[in-house]
């Protein structure tokens, strides 16, 4: 009687257990590494400091010693992408520019942004559990002659870090909606029994302008970083639907979507990972 009641106890734990690894809610409360969907982060956060222009050339042959830095750096691409322009290393997701890119800006640049685009926070979010993510303390990325470039340069394509789902999303929001940094939200507006507004969630901007390190030499609402993108995508589709001039519709992302779609493997070693971009209704 005595191992019936062992078992069933050590059986209401496990059920406890699968419900609440069932109920977690991932987006907002595990981190994960964003890999390469946090070069839209990296790259916004060059433009807008000056350390990168769309007309600068990187060159890719695959593999790259970075001084400061005792492993060799490996592009995705082995074979290399050869001479890019910033918006086609953006494009082809190249791992050596965007070593480049983070080293150009410089640490205390780069950890101001991310500062900025509130990466080493919580976002907010009116759902239980948010965490806040991992990332290095400042001296890590300044003080090349002490840590040497490796922290700069991997965090500059999305590794060896960990941030939200969530924290992503609206990092991403940012570039795309002026430069401002917003606090998301779930629910609109609460309603009692009679249809009477109990409570509503209203926009909160919690910064409209890049760090004071910089936003005397930057406009506060930089346009480049969302033509950067639709450059970009240019670069990586070659037929895109997407201009400069054409505003993003359902019907052009949907186009965008088919030429853009990764073939991936199923594997339980691979993690996709992509970033879309969608107008507002």
């Amino acid at each position: 009687r005595q191992r019936q009641m062992c078992i069933r106890d050590r059986y209401k734990q496990d059920v406890a257990s699968a419900r609440m690894a069932q109920w977690r809610n991932r987006c907002v409360s595990d981190g994960y590494e964003p890999g390469s969907t946090f070069k839209l982060i990296t790259l916004a956060s060059a433009i807008d400091s000056g350390a990168v222009t769309l007309n600068d050339s990187f060159y890719c042959g695959g593999q790259e010693k970075f001084a400061g830095r005792e492993q060799i750096l490996n592009c995705w691409k082995s074979a290399g992408h050869g001479a890019q322009s910033t918006a086609q290393a953006l494009g082809n997701s190249c791992n050596i520019a965007f070593g480049h890119i983070g080293l150009r800006m410089g640490g205390d640049i780069f950890y101001d942004y991310l500062k900025a685009f509130g990466i080493m926070e919580k976002t907010g979010v009116d759902l239980p559990g948010e965490a806040s993510g991992l990332f290095y303390e400042r001296k890590y990325l300044n003080n090349p002659a002490q840590y040497g470039t490796s922290y700069l340069i991997t965090s500059s394509f999305g590794q060896s870090f960990r941030i939200t789902p969530m924290q992503l999303v609206r990092s991403v929001a940012a570039i795309v909606n002026g430069g401002y940094v917003l606090e998301p939200y779930i629910v609109s507006e609460v309603l009692d029994a009679d249809g009477n507004m109990v409570e509503r969630n209203e926009k909160t901007v919690l910064r409209p302008k890049p760090p004071a390190t910089v936003s005397a030499a930057r406009p506060a609402r930089p346009k480049s970083w969302t033509n950067t993108t639709r450059t970009a995508i240019r670069s990586r589709t070659r037929s895109s639907p997407l201009s400069a001039s054409r505003p993003l519709t359902t019907r052009n992302m949907s186009s965008l979507l088919r030429l853009t779609r990764p073939r991936i493997r199923r594997t339980a070693k691979n993690i996709p990972s992509t970033g879309c971009i969608f107008p507002a209704a």
